[in-house]
């Protein structure tokens, strides 16, 4: 009933001269950076910036970056790579050098629940008992973890009044559970037992991986950082996917990562 055009344009953030025109006659911008692509810091901040210089120079009236919080400005942690330089991008769009653009505003996001499906699915147990060991180094401590939708969702919310969110910095969470917690809810939906392994920091950070010191550092980071005033949601409570409730929609997806499905 109200049909609308919906085209694509090809351009590459790192060739900035071909920005211009995917921006041109757009009045709202969201932009996402990937370290995870090539994990190379400065090349994700080139990038970032690159997309806020192109947004600001078409004269967009709304820029959303998908950014993060400086581990290392806030509480001396060092290395988290993919924090520090979508940081670096969030200070640039929020500079006085862009005070032309009317709205700016940065989406964060917490852990992923799907992280649970690629990087940290439960592993079996060496014990031969058919249990598995959900291995992460985050010590007794609850930490900050987010569906996709609600990020979704909230980035949406914001488009719809970007006025009213002019220059936040946004937390979408949708819980805040221990590593006990995100075992026993992983061991409920799919009916084996689930241990929570708190593997220390150093440890998880000599397995020797991409990204691994880099990964280990992000939970030192999720270990002291508290529930606070920006993780407030700017869409209804009610509507947040718990992560209880995304395991049970999940429970095939995680059986299939743990191995469980053959």
């Amino acid at each position: 009933k109200n049909p609308r055009w919906l085209g694509f344009v090809s351009a590459d953030a790192d060739k900035p001269e071909t920005l211009a025109a995917a921006m041109k006659g757009a009045s709202g911008v969201f932009a996402v950076t990937n370290f995870w692509e090539h994990m190379d810091g400065a090349r994700e901040e080139a990038q970032g910036k690159a997309l806020v210089d192109a947004a600001a120079a078409a004269g967009v009236t709304t820029i959303v970056f998908s950014g993060l919080d400086s581990p290392e400005r806030r509480f001396g942690i060092p290395r988290v790579h993919h924090f520090e330089h979508k940081f670096n991008i969030e200070e640039h769009l929020f500079s006085d050098a862009y005070n032309q653009v009317p709205n700016r505003i940065s989406v964060r996001i917490a852990f992923y629940h799907n992280n649970f499906l690629s990087f940290f699915p439960p592993r079996p147990s060496e014990s031969g008992d058919g249990s598995f060991n959900l291995a992460i180094p985050m010590a007794d401590k609850p930490f900050k973890s987010a569906d996709l939708r609600d990020y979704g969702a909230s980035v949406a919310a914001v488009f719809a009044e970007p006025a009213k969110y002019n220059k936040r910095r946004i937390n979408v969470v949708s819980d805040f559970l221990t590593g006990d917690q995100f075992a026993e809810a992983i061991s409920k939906v799919t009916g084996v037992k689930v241990n929570y392994y708190p593997v220390p920091t150093e440890t998880f950070a000599a397995f020797g991986f991409p990204g691994a010191d880099d990964l280990a550092q992000m939970f030192a980071f999720y270990q002291v950082c508290p529930l606070e005033a920006g993780d407030e949601p700017v869409i209804p409570k009610a509507s947040l996917h718990a992560f209880d409730s995304w395991a049970q929609e999940n429970a095939g997806a995680l059986k299939k990562a743990m191995g469980l499905d053959k």
